[in-house]
Protein backbone atom coordinates (compact mmCIF):
# COMPACT_ATOMS: atom_id res chain seq x y z
CA UNK A 1 0.00 0.00 0.00
CA UNK A 2 2.41 2.71 1.31
CA UNK A 3 0.36 5.74 0.29
CA UNK A 4 1.19 8.22 3.02
CA UNK A 5 -0.94 11.36 3.03
CA UNK A 6 -0.98 14.75 4.73
CA UNK A 7 -4.22 16.35 5.91
CA UNK A 8 -4.71 19.99 6.86
CA UNK A 9 -7.51 21.84 8.66
CA UNK A 10 -8.13 24.26 5.80
CA UNK A 11 -8.84 21.54 3.26
CA UNK A 12 -9.65 18.44 5.35
CA UNK A 13 -10.99 19.68 8.68
CA UNK A 14 -8.08 18.32 10.76
CA UNK A 15 -4.26 18.39 10.86
CA UNK A 16 -2.45 15.08 10.60
CA UNK A 17 -0.29 12.69 8.62
CA UNK A 18 -1.39 9.20 7.63
CA UNK A 19 1.31 6.53 7.64
CA UNK A 20 0.39 3.47 5.55
CA UNK A 21 2.60 0.37 5.70
CA UNK A 22 3.90 -1.44 2.63
CA UNK A 23 2.28 -4.63 3.94
CA UNK A 24 -0.77 -4.09 6.13
CA UNK A 25 -0.50 -6.61 8.95
CA UNK A 26 -3.79 -5.44 10.47
CA UNK A 27 -6.27 -4.85 7.62
CA UNK A 28 -9.20 -2.63 8.51
CA UNK A 29 -7.50 -1.31 11.65
CA UNK A 30 -5.69 1.96 12.34
CA UNK A 31 -3.98 3.56 15.32
CA UNK A 32 -4.33 7.28 16.05
CA UNK A 33 -1.34 8.92 17.76
CA UNK A 34 -2.01 12.37 19.25
CA UNK A 35 0.51 15.13 19.71
CA UNK A 36 1.19 16.24 23.26
CA UNK A 37 0.02 19.40 24.95
CA UNK A 38 3.06 21.24 23.60
CA UNK A 39 1.62 20.74 20.12
CA UNK A 40 4.82 19.34 18.63
CA UNK A 41 4.01 16.76 15.98
CA UNK A 42 7.61 15.57 15.39
CA UNK A 43 7.62 12.96 18.16
CA UNK A 44 4.14 11.80 17.14
CA UNK A 45 5.35 11.32 13.55
CA UNK A 46 8.38 9.36 14.77
CA UNK A 47 6.15 7.08 16.83
CA UNK A 48 3.78 6.62 13.88
CA UNK A 49 6.71 5.60 11.67
CA UNK A 50 7.70 2.89 14.19
CA UNK A 51 4.21 1.40 14.14
CA UNK A 52 4.09 1.74 10.34
CA UNK A 53 7.32 -0.28 10.09
CA UNK A 54 5.52 -3.07 11.98
CA UNK A 55 2.65 -3.19 9.49
CA UNK A 56 0.09 -0.91 11.15
CA UNK A 57 -1.71 2.03 9.53
CA UNK A 58 -1.24 5.08 11.77
CA UNK A 59 -2.65 8.61 11.81
CA UNK A 60 -0.37 11.15 13.54
CA UNK A 61 -2.89 13.76 14.63
CA UNK A 62 -2.30 17.28 15.95
CA UNK A 63 -5.03 19.07 17.84
CA UNK A 64 -3.13 22.15 19.05
CA UNK A 65 -0.33 24.47 17.92
CA UNK A 66 -0.49 23.62 14.19
CA UNK A 67 -1.94 25.73 11.39
CA UNK A 68 -5.71 25.92 11.76
CA UNK A 69 -5.82 24.32 15.22
CA UNK A 70 -6.20 25.82 18.69
CA UNK A 71 -3.23 27.72 20.13
CA UNK A 72 -3.48 25.92 23.49
CA UNK A 73 -5.00 22.78 24.96
CA UNK A 74 -7.85 24.64 26.65
CA UNK A 75 -10.27 25.28 25.08
CA UNK A 76 -9.68 22.69 22.36
CA UNK A 77 -12.31 22.17 19.64
CA UNK A 78 -12.86 18.43 19.31
CA UNK A 79 -14.20 18.67 15.76
CA UNK A 80 -10.59 18.35 14.51
CA UNK A 81 -10.17 15.05 16.34
CA UNK A 82 -13.38 13.58 14.92
CA UNK A 83 -12.40 14.41 11.34
CA UNK A 84 -9.14 12.54 11.77
CA UNK A 85 -10.89 9.35 12.83
CA UNK A 86 -13.06 9.39 9.73
CA UNK A 87 -10.06 9.71 7.40
CA UNK A 88 -8.22 6.81 9.01
CA UNK A 89 -11.17 4.48 8.44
Amino acid sequence: MNRNAAYRVKTDGFHGDLFCPVRDAYPGKALICFSGSDGRLELTRMLAAVFQAHGLTVLALAYVMEEGTARSVLPCPHRHVGGGGKAAA
